[in-house]
């Protein structure tokens, strides 16, 4: 990871828009900007919603955090992001780690999707075959424009956890 300024700091928290979610700490950062739209559309996040980067939770550093609450079931909903440039194993084995964490996972990764999908079912089928089957969604923002190649459903785990845990 390249860091963009010494300055800048660790976690940032924010509600509204994607355009003031904070300044960039790593150059891997900038590839939320491009996909969030996208997922606020997908999900149906409202403005009021909470953006949190480089958040540590429950013993994990997750990239993004996003909470908000919205109608329907469950009312409040959480969505974790990693950002990676190129390296789709690691981005996909965190995304697997801390899936328990949130509604929905994403991996956002800055590979064009023909390439992406080559990768994946060439070399890395197995950990692509996880990550399905757990429901993790993929969204590639090469060129600029995102691309949803795999929509993230929702992990009932924990809307279950959070449930028992409320009792």
């Amino acid at each position: 990871m390249q860091k963009l300024s010494k300055s800048k700091s660790k976690s940032h928290s924010t509600k509204g828009n994607a355009r003031s979610h904070g300044e960039h700490r790593y150059i891997e950062d900038q590839l939320f900007d491009l996909a969030f739209p996208l997922l606020k559309r997908v999900h149906r996040i409202p403005k009021q919603h909470k953006v949190e980067r480089h958040k540590y939770f429950r013993g994990y550093e997750i990239d993004v955090y996003i909470t908000w609450y919205s109608r329907g079931w469950p009312s409040f909903k959480s969505m974790i992001i990693e950002l990676k440039e190129n390296d789709i194993v690691k981005a996909l084995d965190q995304a697997l780690k801390r899936r328990r964490l949130a509604l929905f996972t994403y991996v956002v990764i800055n590979l064009k999707p023909a390439y992406l999908f080559r990768l994946l079912i060439q070399y890395h089928l197995g950990i692509l075959q996880e990550a399905v089957k757990k429901g993790i969604g993929l969204i590639s923002v090469s060129g600029g424009s995102p691309v949803l190649l795999l929509r993230s459903e929702l992990n009932r785990n924990w809307i279950i956890d959070n449930f028992l845990k409320n009792k």
